[in-house]
């Protein structure tokens, strides 16, 4: 697939090597495109004209030379994979490509090495963040010590993606740190009187993902077939293939040499991998053969022999390959290291091994598991330690931990409260079970509202925070569901108790006849003989305050008759001459009570100058 990056005309650079020349520009001239008036012929010409960020665009064509050297962060992209293709003529060494530029790129290409030259196809020297994509990487060879790809130990972050790599001897020798391939199909097949190797990595950090990696030796004469190594004398860091799958056969019946599908030298993981190793001859297979810590995760490992052994976990002295959830021959593990499997033959959690615990019995009766612990964390004592406190409970000078007495420093706390419930607890607590037994449930109330209640001598006395007596009680009865007693003292003070009384003994004495009962004649008889309906009450008129008020009116009122029946009266014919009047004299004194106008029977007031004599008027 071509991938153009978004250039100007000024950033892209074409290459021809069939109609291009030397001479041309390399850059477009006019449209439509005329190759021939405007195309380099080489890649190396086309890299002289291009700045950082120009996209060389190559058209068909074998480039050939004894190197091409990528040495500007540039993009070289091919426009057809299997015709663009760059090889290396012969000479005693040579790299057909070779990166020394950071950012660069290079896609859609063919590389082919020379098959007489010692050297590779791919040389990433010395660069960063070189990324080679789609690319077919090719590598025929006639003597030992080649690669198609490789790069030497200040190579970091370079990515190879969706490439396909082939080799007749060795395929990718990687170095540098950080390096990564991605979906990229590695084959070496040959038939050779020597080792074949895959891949061996002498990186700080390497991961592989979705990659396939096959080698296969047809020859009689083999020394072995190794798919993947980390190479613990090249410097090789952690390694991690995941959604790989490696390779290996010894495919002649007469070869004498092992396969190893993975070797690890240095630390590796591998996650969901499947991994196989297969000799036709007499020499052994291994599908993982670890001297150093591997971990496996979800991986299928498989091997076997013509009539060799067949192993398919290989662990040297003192190391540990650790196996989560995968498929091996469990009876094919060789080497004096140990193999750790956290699940059993049944793809399930081994719980007693992650605890180290080992059970001689381990049964699931009515879905509960019923095991026989011989120890726990590596301590038999434990485990009898366990078993006498579940029999007999907790003895502080027999029970021991690893060894240790334990001492009981407890205190005796016969009814299991560690500290004074509150009285909302209290409260809660009553509330609770009163109405679970309305009348079978008795509380004793020890704190209500921050007050302390005690019992002193038949007395109760309720007290503050403060420890002063607030209420006392010389004597508490019930009589007839009535609690009775004598209040001594409200909040400390004996006057309010007795205001208190005073108030019961007015209500008792004047509205009730007891605390059940309203006395006839009561205020409260009043107002409940007009049924208790008060939807027309007014608070203005008909309030306890407007009565009394009304009440001091009336009194004022009686007073002034009193004085008015008791006057000293006379009649004034002075002050007006067309009346008389009769004024009335507060017994014994001037003030003046009321003044009154005569009139005669016909209502005509009698003028000063009349003569009234019985009823009748009459005029001088």
């Amino acid at each position: 697939m071509l991938n153009l990056l978004p250039v100007t005309t000024s950033q892209l650079v074409l290459v021809d090597g069939v109609g291009g020349d030397s001479g041309n520009s390399g850059f477009i001239s006019a449209l439509p495109v005329v190759l021939a008036d405007d195309a380099k012929d080489t890649i190396t010409d086309g890299q002289t004209v291009a700045a950082d960020g120009s996209v060389i665009l190559v058209y068909p064509s074998t480039y050939t030379g004894s190197t091409f050297t990528l040495s500007k962060a540039v993009h070289i992209i091919g426009t057809a994979k299997g015709g663009c293709i760059a090889q290396a003529t012969a000479s005693a060494f040579a790299y057909t490509v070779t990166v020394t530029a950071e950012n660069a790129t290079m896609e859609n290409f063919t590389i082919k090495s020379h098959a007489t030259s010692q050297g590779c196809g791919l040389y990433l020297d010395d660069t960063k963040n070189f990324v080679g994509r789609n690319l077919n990487i090719e590598m025929t060879a006639s003597i030992a010590l080649r690669y198609a790809l490789a790069c030497d130990m200040s190579t970091t972050r370079s990515r190879i993606i969706d490439c396909n790599i082939t080799s007749d001897w060795d395929g990718v020798s990687m170095d540098g740190t950080d390096n990564i391939f991605e979906n990229t199909v590695l084959i070496c097949s040959g038939v050779r009187a020597g080792s074949i190797m895959g891949m061996i990595n002498k990186s700080a950090r390497l991961r592989l993902s979705g990659c396939t990696i096959s080698v296969t030796n047809n020859s009689a004469s083999s020394t072995g077939v190794i798919g993947f190594k980390n190479d613990t004398t090249g410097g090789a860091g952690p390694t991690l293939l995941v959604d790989c799958f490696v390779s290996v056969l010894e495919d002649h019946a007469d070869s004498t040499s092992d396969a190893v599908a993975v070797k690890a030298e240095v630390p590796m993981i591998l996650r969901s991998c499947n991994v196989k190793a297969q000799t036709d001859g007499s020499g052994d297979s291994y599908g993982i053969k670890a001297t150093d810590d591997v971990t496996l995760i979800n991986c299928n490992i498989t091997a076997s022999s013509g009539s060799g052994s067949a192993y398919s976990i290989s662990v040297a002295s003192g190391k540990t390959v650790t196996c989560v959830g995968c498929t091996y021959d469990r009876d094919a593990i060789t080497g004096d290291g140990t193999v750790v499997d956290l699940m059993d033959a049944d793809g399930r959690v081994d719980v007693g091994l992650i605890l180290g615990v080992t059970p001689t019995t381990l049964n699931v009766t009515d879905g509960i598991v019923e095991s026989n612990l011989k120890q726990i964390d590596d301590d038999t004592q434990s485990a009898t330690d366990l078993k006498d406190f579940a029999d007999t409970g907790y003895d502080p000078s027999t029970h021991k931990v690893q060894g240790v007495v334990l001492t009981d420093t407890c205190t005796t706390n016969t009814d299991m409260v560690s500290e004074p419930p509150t009285a909302a607890a209290i409260v809660n607590e009553w509330e609770t079970q009163s109405q679970a037994d309305p009348t079978g449930f008795h509380v004793n109330v020890m704190e209500v509202y921050g007050s302390s209640i005690q019992q002193t001598g038949g007395y109760l006395k309720v007290k503050n925070d403060a420890g002063n007596t607030i209420l006392s009680t010389a004597n508490v009865n019930v009589s007839s569901g009535v609690v009775q007693t004598d209040v001594v003292k409200l909040a400390g003070n004996a006057d309010a108790a007795t205001d208190l009384l005073y108030q019961a003994q007015f209500l008792l004495g004047n509205e009730c006849e007891n605390l059940f009962a309203v006395a006839d004649g009561s205020v409260i008889a009043h107002m409940l003989a007009i049924g208790g309906d008060v939807s027309d009450f007014n608070g203005n008129t008909d309030s306890m305050e407007a009565v009394a008020n009304s009440v001091a009116t009336v009194d004022t009122e009686i007073a002034t008759l009193i004085k008015l029946s008791e006057a000293d009266t006379k009649i004034d014919k002075t002050t007006d001459s067309d009346a008389w009047r009769i004024v009335f004299y507060e017994k014994g004194t001037a003030n003046v009570l009321m003044t009154k106008l005569v009139k005669d029977v016909d209502g005509t007031a009698v003028a000063s100058q009349y003569t009234v004599i019985g009823q009748q008027v009459e005029a001088p």
